[in-house]
């Protein structure tokens, strides 16, 4: 009776390795697919961002839980480059305190560190910018929300 149990005891142990193995994969692929999904949001919404010096363009990241923010020190110019980037420095600290912290296990954001990027955001529709427009962000996820599903669904499945 003794070896059976020994013997059911190492089986069980092998079971829950490959499982926790197969929890790993699940989350790898997850965070991969956050990741991507992010960047197309991202990108998509700095070509939709108004240009004036280009800091607000600048000042957008992403970062998603257990990752790296992919835009850790942007190149900001003019006379309050030095306050844009401890700005951003801030912001994703802060952020970073943020991602994970929520009641899912994976998060993601993306953001602008900017000090003016919700005023801009949040313009008027008729107001004359040179380039880009209102709501770039908000316009990204909504355009995007389709590629952003079918990204985290190919990520879902298990390799």
């Amino acid at each position: 009776m003794a070896g059976v149990r020994k013997q059911t005891l190492s089986g069980l142990s092998e079971v829950l390795r490959r499982l926790n193995k197969e929890i790993d994969d699940i989350e790898l692929h997850t965070r991969e697919g956050l990741t991507e999904a992010t960047l197309v949001v991202k990108a998509d919404s700095v070509r939709k961002t108004p240009i004036d010096l280009g800091n607000l363009r600048n000042s957008a990241f992403i970062l998603v839980t257990d990752g790296q923010v992919d835009n850790a020190s942007p190149p900001f110019t003019g006379k309050d480059a030095g306050k844009a980037s401890d700005d951003h420095s801030k912001v994703i600290s802060k952020a970073q305190g943020i991602v994970g912290k929520g009641k899912h296990r994976f998060n993601a954001i993306v953001g602008y560190s900017a000090n003016y990027a919700f005023w801009v955001h949040e313009m008027p529709a008729h107001f004359n910018f040179n380039s880009g427009t209102n709501k770039f962000l908000e316009k990204a996820l909504l355009k995007n929300k389709n590629r952003i599903l079918k990204i985290l669904i190919k990520h879902a499945k298990l390799k």
